[in-house]
């Protein structure tokens, strides 16, 4: 066994995709979803992270518009910081994410481990399920701080989509 060098992946002389047998489709989401699972359950200080930073952002939030008043030019306000400070949010816990997994996925996937589709689809199959969970807390603290109109879960589901 001889060391391999960036040099020999480079200049072609070694062939890191040589692996030409994959596993099923199947086999892939299950073992990129279990380990997405993992990798949540061995990090719970970036949970609590994200859910005290859902309860600040929504407690900001329903205090800047606390008990809204029935002016139409303040609710359309209000409704624009209602979707943008969810959409940043989810944003940015997207882009605290990537980098980190980013050479990991290189590594496999230039081993031929797995396809492009099936990481970001097992990423995002863990990825929805828990934004829903942010965005209902978000929703459950800003709407009634607020005092919006309406049905709570028409504003859960529109802040979340």
């Amino acid at each position: 066994y001889q060391c391999i060098a960036m040099q020999h992946i480079q200049s072609g002389q070694l062939n890191i995709r040589a692996n030409t047998h994959m596993s099923s489709r199947l086999t892939q989401y299950r073992w990129l979803l279990a380990r997405e699972i993992f990798s949540v359950i061995r990090t719970p200080r970036e949970v609590l992270m994200r859910f005290f930073q859902t309860v600040f952002f929504a407690v900001c939030v329903g205090f800047i518009y606390f008990h809204i008043q029935d002016d139409y030019a303040e609710h359309i306000r209000c409704a624009f910081l209602l979707t943008f400070i969810p959409l940043l949010f989810g944003l940015v816990s997207t882009l605290t994410m990537f980098p980190k997994q980013k050479l990991l996925f290189q590594r496999e996937w230039n081993s031929g481990c797995y396809y492009t589709v099936t990481w970001t689809v097992s990423s995002m199959l863990l990825e929805v399920p828990r934004t829903f969970f942010y965005m209902i807390i978000f929703t459950l603290i800003s709407y009634y701080l607020i005092g919006l109109h309406g049905y709570f879960w028409y504003y859960w589901i529109t802040l979340s989509l």
